[in-house]
């Protein structure tokens, strides 16, 4: 709430580990503001001053060091960061074509990343990897309503 004021429940922030140049650098983590983050950062900001915590697993995949510098930008536009294709594995579990259906309607304006276990509906899944519209594999992202699911 220090950093950004006027985020809300639903917004996009994009964090990048900065550089040696003191720019960000590239891979940014997109994540989804919630009302629970919302509450929680603004405890934690009166305690110990601007901090963004990040789970150890994502911190590692996206380059980020603990007690380092970001950069925390707003994405603009959703479909900045939405995907058009998340391929997601299944381990011995039968999926019929009404539970694909609601699987999709449920993940709609959900952000994952590479690695992320999913749990819906009593499924269980693990997105394996992400597209972007313009075809370039990513590792994290915003499934919108063109976004296919592949099996």
């Amino acid at each position: 709430p220090e950093l950004l004021p006027d985020a809300q429940p639903g917004d996009l922030l994009e964090i990048s580990a900065v550089d040696e140049s003191g720019r960000a650098g590239a891979g940014a983590l997109i994540v989804q503001v919630s009302e629970e983050s919302l509450a929680h950062a603004g405890a934690r900001e009166l305690a110990h001053g601007a901090a963004v915590s990040v789970v150890k697993a994502l911190a590692d995949l996206f380059g980020l060091k603990a007690r380092s510098s970001v950069v925390v930008t707003r994405v603009g536009r959703t479909d900045e960061a939405e995907l058009a294709y998340v391929e997601l594995l299944v381990k011995e579990q039968y999926i019929s074509r009404s539970e694909i259906w609601q699987l999709q309607r449920g993940l709609l304006s959900q952000c994952v990343y590479a690695g992320k276990l999913l749990v819906h509906g009593g499924l269980r899944l693990q997105v394996q990897r992400l597209t972007m519209p313009t075809g370039a594999p990513c590792l994290c992202g915003l499934i919108a309503a063109q976004t296919k699911l592949v099996f």
